[in-house]
Formats: C-alpha cells, sequence, structure tokens
C-alpha cells in the first residue's frame, strides 16, 4: 500500500495537468462549436475527441494506480503511452525530457497497477542517481521478452553532465519494490537501466 500511495504522489502533478488541459480543450471548442461556421464544425469536433482523448489517458492511469474495479490487463503499448504523457511532467520539472521510443507491435498484456509502480521506481531512481543538476533526454524502450517485458531506460545526458550511475539505480529499485528486477546493461557507447516484469498469465512471445 505505501508504494501504491508514493507513485500516485508522484504521479499527480501529470494526471492533473493532463486532465486540466483536456478541460480546458473541451470548455473552449464547446463554446466555439455553438457559434461556428459550417466549415470550422470539423475542425472543433476533432480538438474535442482529443480532448477526450487526453483526459481518458490521466483516468485510465488514476485507475491502474488506485487499483480501481480490479482493472484488467492491457497492451504494454497502451500503458506506456499512457505513463509517459503523465510521468513527462514531474521530469520536466527536474530538467529531463521523456520520451517513448519504442513498444512492441504484438499485444503483450500487462497488469497496469504494479507496472506503473515499477516504472516510477526507475523514473525516481533516475532522477536521485544523476549528479548534479539533471538535464537532458530520458528515453525509454519496452520489448516483449518470452513471458516478460522489458522496459528500458536510456539518458542522454545535456551537455558535459556527468553520466547516470545506472548500478546505483538498479540497486535503488531493488530496495524501494521487493522483488523487482533491475540491472544496468552496456549497450554500445551508453548504458541502460533495465527493468524487467511479467506478462499477464497465459501471455508469451518470442525475443525480438
Amino acid at each position: 500500500m505505501p508504494h501504491r500511495a508514493d507513485t500516485l504522489w508522484y504521479l499527480a502533478p501529470g494526471i492533473v495537468h493532463q486532465l486540466g488541459n483536456a478541460l480546458f480543450t473541451l470548455q473552449g471548442r464547446a463554446r466555439l462549436l455553438a457559434t461556428a461556421e459550417p466549415s470550422r464544425v470539423a475542425d472543433d469536433c476533432r480538438a474535442i475527441q482529443d480532448g477526450v482523448e487526453r483526459a481518458n489517458t490521466g483516468l485510465n492511469v488514476l485507475r491502474w494506480l488506485l487499483d480501481e474495479g480490479r482493472p484488467s490487463a492491457v497492451p504494454v503499448a497502451q500503458l506506456a503511452h499512457a505513463f509517459v504523457d503523465v510521468a513527462r511532467v514531474p521530469l520536466r520539472d527536474r530538467g529531463l525530457t521523456l520520451e517513448l521510443a519504442e513498444v512492441p507491435r504484438e499485444p503483450a498484456p500487462v497488469e497496469p497497477g504494479p507496472i506503473c509502480r515499477l516504472l516510477t521506481a526507475g523514473c525516481r531512481a533516475v532522477v536521485a542517481n544523476l549528479p548534479g543538476q539533471p538535464g537532458g533526454r530520458l528515453a525509454l524502450n519496452c520489448a516483449a521478452v518470452g513471458t516478460e517485458v522489458r522496459f528500458a531506460f536510456l539518458l542522454q545526458a545535456a551537455g558535459a553532465a556527468p553520466p547516470l550511475d545506472q548500478g546505483h539505480a538498479a540497486d535503488a529499485i531493488r530496495a524501494d519494490l521487493a522483488h523487482a528486477q533491475a540491472r544496468a546493461e552496456a549497450g554500445g557507447d551508453d548504458e541502460a537501466l533495465v527493468l524487467f516484469a511479467p506478462m499477464a498469465r497465459g501471455a508469451t512471445f518470442r525475443t525480438p
């Protein structure tokens, strides 16, 4: 339960930002639609639909974190997109740009609540183990591997900033979340912080 509360608290600014932007769009476009020329109605309707989708993203993350109604498994791509939309707000406040670089094409269903908590622990560990003032681009890659999903955080530090100590970050995640699978992996000139999580029961995909 404490990890659920910590994750919700960390992601709350992003959820509020997401819902606030969506409501602002819906309110403004609804007013314009009431007096719009016929040629502008389609544009306003598309903007309203975009606002609805952004609101749904924020609400989905909130439901997953609260385990409201025991949410069923969701495709990891859907979860990753929703998580990045919400988590980029607290990371942006620390000078980091969070981007989703790659997701599996397969459905790869996962239990959303535990994965959100795991990814939040990864974001917090990255910030906590960056020397000096954080800054740069943080890319998240997802891949389906057997019965697991592999999440890799790769940091491109800004300017001459020292690199992230991925090993300490992995240690911090394992200390924060019991049974978490986290490790540093070398990849070319960079080192990635890699997290593994099980897919929903019965899901299996070959290693890419």
